[in-house]
């Protein structure tokens, strides 16, 4: 592992994990934010009797609209709307509402939240990071002392591609079980379709 990043740089990291955009900040850019287009993998193995759940998450980001999607439905920001869709007799069925909160404003809380984390002098995570990786960089973060239901699990680690500031690659340990996701496709161009659960599901 590398040198040790501020508590802003790794409050950013966890935002990028739930896909409120903020690699301008992460990289010390012009400005951009993250566009990206991703299909990837979860795996849930059971620390207790050895289960496994499977499923593909797809996420479509395209600020300041995103949306996320899995087997059970979708849920985002799109064109100011919050989105919520799932299943209902075997149809896909969205409630909309008009937002209340931005992409933007969702990240900043998010970032106040997750700032309480890392940083001071005694912080619940200790993070350590490797920025140059197969799959991008790379950061983990270890629990520091015993709680119950740790935030973050016990034992993280994220990894981001380079090139759009997608998540790559992710591990969390807990008691009850640990989580993988793994990249298995990414583009950096999201289209109006990318973003309509009804093209998403067909």
């Amino acid at each position: 592992m590398a040198r040790r990043p501020s508590w802003r740089l790794a409050a950013v990291v966890l935002v990028l994990l739930v896909g409120v955009s903020a690699v301008a900040t992460l990289v010390g850019d012009d400005g951009r934010e993250a566009t990206f287009r991703s299909v990837a993998d979860f795996t849930r193995h059971s620390n207790s009797t050895g289960a496994e759940l499977h499923h593909q998450q797809i996420v479509a980001q395209r600020p300041p609209d995103r949306l996320f999607v899995d087997g059970d439905g979708a849920t985002g920001i799109v064109e100011g709307e919050r989105l919520a869709c799932d299943f209902r007799e075997q149809r896909l069925h969205c409630d909309r509402a008009e937002a209340q909160r931005t992409l933007a404003e969702e990240t900043e809380q998010q970032l106040e939240t997750l700032a309480d984390y890392v940083e001071g002098e005694d912080p619940l995570y200790v993070i350590e990071a490797d920025l140059e990786t197969e799959v991008g960089a790379c950061f983990e973060l270890t629990l520091t002392r015993d709680i119950v239901a740790p935030p973050l699990g016990n034992l993280t680690r994220y990894c981001f591609d380079d090139e759009t500031g997608a998540p790559s690659e992710t591990h969390v340990e807990r008691d009850e079980a640990n989580d993988d996701l793994v990249l298995t496709q990414l583009t950096g161009e999201v289209t109006d379709a990318d973003l309509d659960p009804r093209t998403v599901f067909g």
